[in-house]
């Protein structure tokens, strides 16, 4: 006979399948609690929620006095967006350990979930008065400041946990995220120079000064930086590659080019380097180089949804738009909430005359994209040449709801009802588009060939730069 105990001591792979078959044979077996956390950790890791939670509530019936079952199945709810129900379970683990580390980290996470960012934050600064310090414990409480908009406080926590660890990058890229949302440049220029005077020869710090400064806009003052990151580490790839940016940004594509192939030569190729590379050669009109690169990119990585639509980009660019087609889709498939994608292969799909997937595609591009006043604009001008003037009408006037000041969506509205002969609802846009935008007014006399409306339309516009 064999001995139901003989896998005991075996890893937690034998304990899970043991586990696993107690539950389809419907029996009964006995495990160390230890081994029940080890098999609910692995449920969790493998995101089988269902299961864990049963290893959750038969860990708790073999071991009704622990807190570890109950915790576990407050994580497990949690993990599976049921919020409210973990939270009846982690105050229940609070009673046993109240001043448990992770059973706090755990509310508090549970507590911002929930909205309730003032009291995740109170709930995690206990961790503070107990001894305990980190930089992700001042991270979680500046992103719940940043959610209540007290600004000046999540900066505070921010920089204290970048000051716990310089070396930290993730946590830098969410202090710079944090800066581009509330426009905090100045200060975070001021916290990186008094790293830099503390240690002048901290390339990080330099660097990081770059990178600040080009979201800034301060080229110039980025390009300074960088260059002493440079200087200080010669072969530092990311402060290159911050520079070839910054040299993008600038419009300066031949020197980015330049610096994108230096950085090649630093560091081990990436499918992002490739595309950044790609992308130069693409604002220099260099399509074939740029798809000889986005092609590598895509060689690395298959998933680099920027590379094909890179590709697909310059394929169009160069009128094989069919070709460019089979790239954007692809590019869609790995990325699909991104609306330039499916504007781009909308205007590919009107191209080669397939209208009805052409205004699926915008259609997309419009959800991902709502704010895009192109997408629109293109859009209502496939119905307007379909003939379709009264959707192409309808179509403008509803993004124009969402975006009121925009001038050229007001001319084209107007042009749309002039076609239409609605001649007094036109001129009543037409005027609102010239107070916004007088000197666009211009794209209106693209609608018409005939001379009766285009003296109209100068008299009125005459009449408008008369009175203003």
């Amino acid at each position: 006979m064999a001995n139901p105990f003989q896998d005991i001591e075996e890893g937690g792979e034998g304990q899970v399948a043991r586990f696993e078959e107690m539950l389809k044979k419907q029996t009964t077996a006995f495990f160390d609690l230890d081994v029940y956390e080890d098999i609910i950790l692995h449920y969790i890791d493998k995101n089988e929620l269902s299961k864990a939670f049963k290893a959750c509530e038969l860990a708790s019936d073999t071991y009704p006095y622990s807190a570890v079952p109950v915790f576990l199945k407050a994580q497990v709810l949690a993990q599976s967006g049921s919020y409210k129900e973990a939270f009846k379970y982690i105050e229940r683990v609070e009673t046993m350990q109240p001043n448990d580390a992770e059973t706090i980290v755990l509310k508090a996470n549970i507590y911002a979930a929930l909205g309730k960012h003032q009291l995740a934050i109170d709930c995690i600064q206990k961790i503070l008065t107990v001894g305990i310090d980190g930089e992700t414990i001042h991270l979680f409480i500046a992103k719940n400041y940043l959610k209540i908009k007290d600004y000046e406080k999540a900066y505070e926590h921010y920089t204290k946990a970048i000051s716990l660890n310089l070396a930290n990058d993730f946590v830098f890229d969410e202090f710079l995220d944090f800066v581009e949302i509330t426009g905090f440049h100045k200060q975070a220029i001021a916290f990186i120079e008094q790293q830099i005077d503390e240690n002048p020869y901290a390339e990080k710090a330099w660097f990081r000064l770059g990178v600040v400064c080009n979201t800034k806009g301060d080229y110039a003052g980025a390009l300074h930086a960088l260059d002493y990151a440079t200087l200080i580490k010669e072969d530092y790839a990311d402060a290159w590659a911050e520079m070839a940016c910054v040299y993008m940004n600038q419009k300066k594509y031949d020197q980015a080019r330049q610096t994108f192939e230096k950085v090649l030569t630093l560091e081990k190729p990436s499918a992002e380097i490739y595309c950044h590379l790609a992308a130069s050669m693409e604002k220099l009109k260099d399509y074939e180089n740029a798809i000889k690169n986005y092609r590598k990119a895509i060689e690395l990585s298959e998933s680099s949804h920027e590379a094909w639509y890179g590709t697909g980009v310059c394929l169009m660019l160069q009128g094989n738009h069919y070709q460019a087609i089979h790239y954007l889709k692809r590019a869609i498939k790995h990325r699909k909430n991104e609306g330039d994608y499916w504007f781009v292969l909308a205007e590919c799909e009107f191209q080669v005359g397939n209208i009805v997937s052409c205004l699926e595609a915008y259609k997309e591009a419009s959800f991902y994209s709502p704010l895009n006043p192109k997408i629109w604009l293109n859009w209502s001008l496939v119905f307007y040449e379909q003939g379709n003037t009264e959707k192409a009408i309808e179509m403008i006037m509803s993004a124009i709801d969402d975006l009121p000041e925009n001038a050229e969506m007001l001319y084209r509205l107007s042009a749309y009802l002039i076609s239409a002969g609605k001649y007094k609802q036109a001129f009543t846009y037409l005027e609102t588009a010239l107070i916004l935008d007088f000197d666009k007014h211009s794209v209106l006399f693209d609608f018409f060939e005939s001379n009766e409306i285009k003296k109209a339309l100068y008299k009125i516009i005459n009449q408008f730069r008369e009175r203003n």
